[in-house]
């Protein structure tokens, strides 16, 4: 019997065979590094990075690579390569006033049980840092708790640099979110009753669909512009810069936005941006700083970031009042939101045809239309 073939175009076929091999792709993570939940369904399927495993030189918190989102693979990395403090004047830091801290060295915390070194459910103990006993370390586990909410999934962990305490957290969920948080205390120390401010740069390299020909937008009042080439953005005191990376033919969208507790660098020549778009580059993997305060300045040139493989870099902020004594109990969450969508309306998240992405103008948050 005879076999019957049809004939595709070479381009027909080429789209085929990848866009198959993109959604029968897998994390190549194993054992307990590698996330599918639910257990039934998954939805999300990716791989993470204990802090002490980090990229050097400073460590990134939590790492988060290959995230797959309904079968397809949405961006290739995340973490935190660049995290400093800055102190008013009479402060801490030298004559600088300010440390560049590090984000690998594990800080104990309470959660059990362990399965396996470095890795905690919190089924039999809540997880437990600094900030549920402030002031103070307690517990003996280190590493990565990683918790199933039942509505979402999300991962936890405690690192220390010096008096401070940094509790990275990634929180994944069902509806398509992501997020990436933070909360940033200490235990006592004289330098803690000086005003700081503490600042965490996220960097996100997306691969939707596991291409890595995409284009990023600037979204705001109602339009949506396609960035060119490199650029960086810096907020002011009622806005918060929000993106949109999609790909040609595809409807796989990601929402990127900053969150009003966020802060900005308006005015702040330490904090410098609040956000850059960057083609992607092998050694632009952490800054250039030689210093405290991050420089990604080199990297941001005229090169064309329209349909390539594309990086996006995210700041957050947050003020800790001096407080007499030394002692800080003030723990502020903070961290940008991410939206993963794939199906023919991008924006809406909930399935009622309307859009689900909140702008930040003005002080107040306003629906973003449908594109």
């Amino acid at each position: 019997m005879r076999r019957h073939f049809s004939f595709l175009p070479l381009a027909a076929l080429a789209l085929a065979f990848f866009g198959a091999a993109t959604l029968s792709a897998q994390p190549t993570c194993t054992g307990i590094n590698r996330i599918t939940w639910p257990t039934v369904n998954p939805i999300w399927d990716f791989c993470w990075t204990r802090p002490a495993s980090t990229m050097q030189p400073d460590g990134e918190g939590i790492r988060i690579t290959e995230v797959f989102y309904k079968g397809r693979k949405v961006w290739k990395d995340g973490g935190i390569p660049v995290l400093n403090v800055k102190y008013a004047p009479g402060g801490c830091g030298g004559g600088g006033l300010c440390y560049r801290d590090w984000f690998d060295q594990e800080k104990a915390f309470t959660c059990a049980p362990v399965p396996s070194t470095g890795y905690c459910t919190a089924t039999t103990t809540a997880v437990s840092t600094v900030c549920n006993h402030p002031n103070t370390d307690a517990g003996t586990f280190s590493g990565v708790a990683v918790v199933d909410k039942g509505t979402s999934i999300k991962l936890t962990s405690q690192a220390q640099a010096g008096w401070y305490r940094y509790i990275a957290t990634w929180e994944f969920f069902a509806d398509g979110r992501i997020h990436p948080g933070m909360d940033i205390t200490a235990v006592q120390n004289s330098c803690v009753a000086f005003t700081h401010r503490h600042h965490a740069y996220w960097r996100f390299d997306f691969d939707l669909d596991g291409n890595t020909n995409n284009f990023a937008e600037s979204v705001g009042q109602s339009v949506s512009t396609r960035i060119a080439t490199e650029r960086t953005w810096t907020d002011k005191t009622n806005e918060r810069s929000q993106w949109r990376f999609g790909r040609v033919g595809s409807s796989t969208r990601a929402y990127v936005a900053r969150d009003s507790k966020d802060g900005f660098a308006d005015g702040d020549t330490f904090g410098k941006i609040d956000g850059a778009v960057l083609a992607y580059k092998s050694n632009e993997l952490h800054d250039s700083s030689s210093g405290c305060d991050i420089n990604i300045a080199p990297f941001v040139t005229t090169e064309s970031v329209n349909n390539t493989d594309l990086v996006l870099w995210v700041h957050s902020e947050v003020d800790h009042v001096g407080e007499p004594g030394g002692v800080a109990a003030d723990c502020s969450m903070f961290g940008p939101t991410i939206k993963i969508r794939t199906a023919a309306i991008p924006a809406d998240f909930n399935g009622d045809a309307t859009s689900d992405v909140k702008l930040y103008q003005n002080g107040t948050w306003v629906s973003y239309p449908v594109p």
